[in-house]
């Protein structure tokens, strides 16, 4: 599996490698991204994604994903969509983070979303759009508040979860926790269980 992720990521790497199966194998490419939360920078990633979805191509990977959240659904459901220029590059099956969230959300038939988020306002405003042009009802979206990448990766797992616990989350149908910079692996058995009967 070949993913393209963005160069101030710390987290993703290590929590893929925590839920492969022995027979996967995991390249990465990184995708220049010198500031989070910084519109010309998500924006500027699909100039970059091409080129690093190509290199990966080199190892004959069998799908590729693009792993960041945020520059998956900054641009909308366009652009979401403009992401398939990996497929056109490479002749390689490929999805993105958001995709991926949206088909488990519609396996589950979960409709009413409570969103778990790392972002400022300003990107959890665009993330509740994109949510809801693809049809879900967002009745909130409880942001940690982080600026930058370090902030993200500063998060306890402990602190995702209990964030997304909060009584206070109006009975969502599910609860998905946005942005692969998120240290939230460690403790989703423990947290889907809990949560199952919600699902």
């Amino acid at each position: 599996m070949g993913v393209p992720i963005v160069s101030n990521d710390r987290v993703q790497e290590l929590e893929l490698y925590r839920i492969k199966s022995a027979s996967t194998t995991i390249h990465l490419a990184r995708l220049w991204f010198p500031k989070s939360n910084d519109r010309k920078c998500l924006f500027d990633l699909i100039n970059y994604v091409g080129m690093e979805a190509m290199k990966l191509s080199h190892e004959k990977a069998d799908v590729i994903v693009f792993g960041c959240t945020s520059g998956s659904f900054f641009g909308g459901l366009d652009f979401n969509k403009r992401l398939r220029i990996i497929e056109d590059e490479t002749g390689i099956p490929a999805t993105t983070t958001c995709t991926a969230m949206i088909s488990a959300l519609e396996y589950l038939k979960a409709k009413k979303l409570t969103i778990v988020s790392p972002y400022q306002e300003w990107l959890n405003l665009i993330e509740k759009k994109f949510f809801e042009d693809n049809g879900f009802t967002v009745m909130k979206v409880k942001s940690l508040g982080c600026v930058t990448a370090e902030d993200m990766t500063a998060v306890r797992p402990t602190d995702v979860v209990e964030s997304a616990k909060d009584p206070r989350s109006l009975d969502p149908e599910a609860i998905p926790i946005s942005c692969t910079s998120l240290r939230a692996l460690v403790r989703s058995n423990n947290f889907t269980s809990r949560w199952a009967s919600t699902s």
